[in-house]
């Protein structure tokens, strides 16, 4: 609650947590959060699901692609909704999802991407490398939110250029997106 309670000083519009970190939505702030959980359903493998929430759910997205030997008990999502946050265009995409350039190809002009992730440490020069080719090929601002045990969770501007990016550890990365 730390972090939520800096955020807060900092008039935050929106706070973000990595992929499946499951925070519960208990928060009545007027802070906007961002949250991964593993959706279960009646039928079927659950989801890794992504919500924004401001007093209610005002997007959920469903992971669309499948990492191998990590995602392999859940099952794919099939759409790319978005809101408008703050007069952006956004959209949200989770982790191996950055790797699939037809999940980007759904996003139809696209001010502001979010990215929640748990790249591997191993693998975090790719994570850099894929958020702003991203942010470059769709000309959007891209906000990468990575687990504290890799860190590399950044901003990046539509030209590429890295606005702030985090360390490994548990921070409040704070930056200003918009045109």
């Amino acid at each position: 609650m730390g972090l939520m309670w800096e955020a807060m000083a900092l008039k935050a519009d929106l706070v973000l947590y990595p992929e499946l970190v499951g925070i519960p939505y208990t928060f009545d702030y007027g802070i906007m959060t961002g949250s991964g959980y593993e959706e279960h359903t009646l039928f079927g493998k659950p989801y890794n699901t992504y919500e924004l929430v401001q007093d209610s759910v005002l997007l959920k997205y469903r992971k669309q692609s499948m990492f191998p030997g990590y995602d392999g008990g859940r099952r794919p999502g099939k759409t790319m909704p978005h809101i408008m946050l703050n007069g952006l265009k956004t959209y949200v995409c989770i982790c191996f999802d950055i790797r699939n350039r037809r999940v980007f190809e759904q996003m139809e002009r696209p001010d502001l991407i979010i990215i929640p992730a748990d790249f591997a440490f191993e693998r975090v020069q790719d994570w850099c490398r894929l958020l702003k080719l991203r942010a470059l090929e769709k000309r959007a601002w891209v906000v990468g939110v990575n687990v504290s045990e890799s860190g590399h969770s950044m901003i990046v501007r539509p030209d590429g250029e890295i606005v702030t990016e985090s360390d490994m550890g548990e921070i409040l990365l704070w930056g200003d997106v918009g045109w």
